[in-house]
Order: C-alpha cells, then sequence, then structure tokens
C-alpha cells in the first residue's frame, strides 16, 4: 500500500510543480490557453462559424464568440451524438457524459484535453492533501466521482459512448493506482438497483476497518450511508463474519458472483462491540483512522455536514472546490483561506453580478461577486456556468473564489439542480395532462424530520385523486432531470408530496411582507428556492 500511495505522491509532485511555481504568471498562462484553444479548432465547424482564424487576442475572441448556455451548444452536441466529427474540436470526442441541467439532462462533450484539464486542477489538491495529512496513506479510501449509484440513461440511436464505464477512469492511469487502495471495489458502481447498490456499498465500508480518507459530493449521501447501516448492521456482521454476501431484501439485475468478499471473523466481532455504543459514539471507533473527508460544505449542504461532522470529532473536513462536470473551477488548499482558480486547467471569464461587465480573472476586485463563464477543451466555448463566486482575497496576485449560490431562481438542496424554468415547464406538461384548476400552485424546497423533498403547496377545488395524479404526472417531468432523479432514488431526496393549503395569494402575499418585499413588488412564483413555507401556510398534505 506504502508504494501505491509513493507512487501517486510522486505524480502528484511532479505534475503540481508548474501550478504552484507560475501562480504569479497566471495571466499569461490564462492568456496562452485561450489562444491555444483557437489554434488547435480552428477547422472545426464552431471555429469555422465563429471566425477563429481571424482572432489573434482576447479582444477578438470576446467580439467573435458570445457568451452562451447550455441549450446553445445543442445544435453541435446533436451532431456529435450523431457520430460526426470535428464539430467544437478537432479532438476526438471519447464520449459524452451526463450532468443535470435547468431543461433535464445536458451530455458534455469529453476530450484527452479536458480530462487532462481536470488532472492539472487535481494534482495540486490532492499534492496538497497528501503533504498535509501524511497519516491517510497508511490506509484505503472512498471515493465518490459521478453521482454515487447513477445509471447512465438508455440514450436512443446514439454513435458514441455515455459516460464513464467506472469512476477510476475520472482518473486515467492514476485510477488503476486507486483500485488498488479503494475500500468498494468500484464494479459496485455498475449495479443497477438503488438498494443494492447503498447496501454494497456500506457492507464493504464497514469491513474496512482502515479507512483513513473519505472524498464525495453532498454529505447527505454519507449520511444515507449511515442510515443503512444502522438499518442492516445484523446482516452486514453475518456477511463480514461468514465471508458471504447476505442480502436483507430481493435484488434486482445480475448477481453478484464477480465481487470479491472474504470474511473477516475478527473485524465482525469489533463491529458487534462498537454497535453497542450509542450513534453518536459509534462511528467514530467504527473507523478509528479516519483522518479526512473532503465534500460539500456550504450552502444547503451547511446543516447536513454539521450532522455528519458530529459523528467524526477528530476528523478533518475540507470543503469541496467549485467542480462540475463541465470543468473545474477553483481548488482548495490546506494554508489558503479561501479557493485557489485552476488557472492551468481552463479560460475563465467573470461576469459582474452589479453591472454585468464581463471581465478576465486578473481584473476581479475584492468583495464582488460574479457568475462564471468557461472555456475548456471539451468545447465549451464562453460556456456560462451559472456558478456565482466571490471575492474573498487575494494569494500571490491571484484572486481568491468562494462559491456562493446558482445564479437566478434556483434550488440545490443535494446536487438535483432544479430551476424555475425546468420546474415551470414541467408543471405546463402535467397540466396539458391532468387539467385542473387552482387559485394558487407553487412548489418549494422544504426539510422534514430530516428528510429533504420538494413540496407542491396548492389551493384548488379539485377532488383528491384528481390532485395526486397531477402531482404524479409533475414528479415524472420532474425527474427528467438527470440528479434530480438520482437523488430520489438514492433517498436523498423524498418524491414530491401536495400540501392543500387555504388563503394561499393572501398568505403568500403577507409572508413576502414580513421577508421584506414590497407590497406591489411582490410576483406570485410558481417555484421558491426557498424554504420553510410549510410553516407559513394553514392545511395538511394529501
Amino acid at each position: 500500500m506504502n508504494l501505491i500511495y509513493n507512487l501517486w505522491y510522486f505524480f502528484e509532485r511532479m505534475n503540481s510543480v508548474p501550478f504552484f511555481k507560475n501562480m504569479e504568471k497566471f495571466k499569461k498562462i490564462q492568456e496562452r490557453g485561450l489562444l491555444n484553444y483557437i489554434r488547435k479548432n480552428k477547422d472545426t465547424l464552431f471555429g469555422k462559424e465563429h471566425n477563429f482564424k481571424g482572432i489573434k487576442n482576447i479582444k477578438d475572441f470576446k467580439k467573435y464568440v458570445p457568451v452562451r448556455e447550455y441549450k446553445d451548444f445543442l445544435k453541435y452536441i446533436e451532431k456529435i451524438k450523431k457520430g460526426e466529427h470535428n464539430i467544437l474540436t478537432s479532438e476526438k470526442v471519447l464520449f459524452l457524459h451526463p450532468t443535470g441541467g435547468t431543461t433535464g439532462t445536458k451530455l458534455i462533450p469529453y476530450t484527452k484535453s479536458l480530462k487532462r484539464e481536470f488532472l492539472k486542477g487535481l494534482s495540486p489538491w490532492f499534492y496538497d492533501v497528501f503533504k498535509n495529512f501524511a497519516d491517510i496513506k497508511k490506509g484505503k479510501t472512498y471515493w465518490v466521482v459521478t453521482p454515487a449509484g447513477k445509471k447512465i440513461e438508455k440514450f436512443k440511436d446514439l454513435k458514441i459512448k455515455v459516460g464513464f464505464s467506472e469512476d477510476n477512469e475520472y482518473f486515467g492511469l492514476k485510477g488503476k493506482l486507486l483500485s488498488f487502495i479503494h475500500s468498494v471495489p468500484f464494479c459496485v458502481s455498475k449495479i443497477e438497483d438503488i438498494e443494492l447498490f447503498k447496501y454494497i456499498t456500506s457492507l464493504f465500508l464497514v469491513k474496512e476497518k482502515n479507512l483513513t480518507w473519505i472524498s464525495l459530493w453532498s454529505p447527505t449521501f454519507l449520511e444515507i450511508i449511515i442510515d443503512g447501516i444502522e438499518k442492516n448492521i445484523e446482516i452486514i456482521k453475518k456477511s463480514i463474519y461468514d465471508g458471504r454476501i447476505y442480502i436483507p431484501f430481493e435484488k434486482k439485475g445480475k448477481t453478484l458472483d464477480k465481487i470479491r468478499f472474504k470474511k473477516d471473523r475478527k473485524r465482525a466481532d469489533e463491529i458487534d462491540e462498537i454497535f453497542k455504543f450509542d450513534r453518536e459514539e459509534r462511528y467514530k471507533d467504527l473507523w478509528k483512522n479516519l483522518k479526512f473527508i473532503s465534500m460539500w460544505m456550504s450552502a444547503e449542504s451547511y446543516y447536513p455536514a454539521q450532522r455528519i461532522k458530529k459523528l467524526f470529532p477528530d476528523t478533518f473536513f475540507q470543503p469541496k472546490g467549485l467542480l462540475m462536470t463541465e470543468g473545474i473551477v477553483t481548488i482548495p488548499l490546506f494554508d489558503v483561506k479561501s479557493f485557489i482558480p485552476a488557472y492551468y486547467s481552463h479560460y475563465f471569464e467573470f461576469v459582474l453580478e452589479k453591472s454585468k461587465d464581463i471581465l478576465n480573472l486578473w481584473e476581479l476586485e475584492e468583495g464582488e461577486k460574479y457568475s462564471v463563464v468557461i472555456t475548456t477543451g471539451g468545447g465549451l466555448y464562453r460556456y456560462d456556468t451559472e456558478d456565482l463566486v466571490e471575492v474573498k482575497g487575494f494569494y500571490k496576485g491571484m484572486p481568491l473564489l468562494e462559491f456562493i449560490g446558482r445564479k437566478g431562481n434556483f434550488s440545490d438542496l443535494v446536487g438535483e439542480k432544479l430551476s424555475e424554468d425546468f420546474a415551470k415547464e414541467c408543471i405546463e406538461k402535467a397540466l396539458r395532462e391532468v387539467k385542473i384548476s387552482f387559485k394558487f400552485l407553487m412548489i418549494a424546497p422544504e426539510e422534514v424530520d430530516k428528510k429533504y423533498l420538494y413540496i407542491l403547496f396548492i389551493e384548488t377545488g379539485e377532488d383528491i385523486q384528481k390532485i395526486i395524479k397531477f402531482s404524479q404526472r409533475l414528479e415524472e417531468y420532474l425527474e427528467t432531470n438527470f440528479y434530480y432523479k438520482n437523488a430520489i432514488e438514492l433517498g436523498q431526496l423524498e418524491k414530491l408530496k401536495v400540501f392543500k393549503v387555504k388563503d394561499g395569494i393572501k398568505t403568500y402575499t403577507e409572508e413576502c411582507i414580513e421577508r421584506g418585499q414590497r407590497m406591489g413588488e411582490i410576483k406570485p412564483l410558481i417555484f421558491r428556492k426557498d424554504r420553510g413555507w410549510i410553516k407559513v401556510f394553514e392545511g395538511e398534505f394529501l
């Protein structure tokens, strides 16, 4: 195990040298990176349509290429889906990777260049973690790269692969090393039954005594795994004792024959003793060597993160940088108070919130808020990520960026990424199929009994069965959002529930005034990203 970690550490130290050495030259590196994109892709369909041959500098680039949303790339993505080449990049598109979006699932082109760009950003982070938390190299790890349990949708008539086969593919050659120190076999990610996936994951994690570090996205995922451990601990202990995987429910799909599972009777006896403690005490003993956890810890993830921290009081928690399927924006470093831009990875621009001026990385000012625009080796040019950051200071002349939320009326409890536009579209589709009249209708996120969900608040005279039928159709359309559906399947979100309200408009208006809005400025919204409305309206769940 030490040999594997030493090789990994050596790779990351070598790969991160340019990042740490050239921070003060970040402007030059950004400019050079952009012009390299232009030069390489001038003969592509996109390059020809946007006069790449005439682009000599950043000013030209901004002149010929407008800032755009994902929907503006759809015509190019459709060609890539049909197997056409030289569309956005001269490089071959290796596969399309799915991610959630305001209109449902987005497919992001992945090239060798884009994969290298991710690794250029991650290498300094890995090196920093290994340097400051040397003890994690003495044990095994658990990683969730793509949303855990996520299965690739059955896209029809595609001439190109969709998604990674396994999470370790994300890291290229280093993924091979990771497979030797990963506590849960990567083949577990191929399990199509979500409940079975969660159970097998929890089984391997409990069995691993020497778990030293974890990297995941939402803390609610770890909460769900821990809830599963609590529920199934007796059969988990029996599986570990006998060296056989016993399933506490009827499984679907393929068998588990290819998953090797050895007995460990000593560990089973240890688990038996540990689970005599209270829940708040047992997990720090279950994984005594757990030194480091990386996960979301801000915005909607703050409260579940605090609950996880109580279970592991001796573990260091590090917030994730801003990383998405489309690209990597920032990384955390141990000695830096905020987040460093991944300036070696992509070309970045920033839209100033208060004026909508579009600025470069070296033009940002402390205290200001910006939305992030990226250009990548995957062929997304001036792509509006809709992520908002605030400049928290500077490090070696480079602005430090902290993620503060999503642009617009957007809710993201556990990574599901629901927007007002998408919710409105879903409601309209459901209404076309189930015609109901209503005085008031609104969807809002909520936390009920420590469970996240979305609630349909509705005031209507329709009968209950018709309201339920409408809500079911609405839920089906909401689940066309890739990450929302995945969060439902994993148990991070409950399915949509209906709350029949009284005096909806009156109550809504009064509450908006209470929250600081002026009477004349209040517009009834069909989608709110703020919580707490369940305490505002009178009524009942159906």
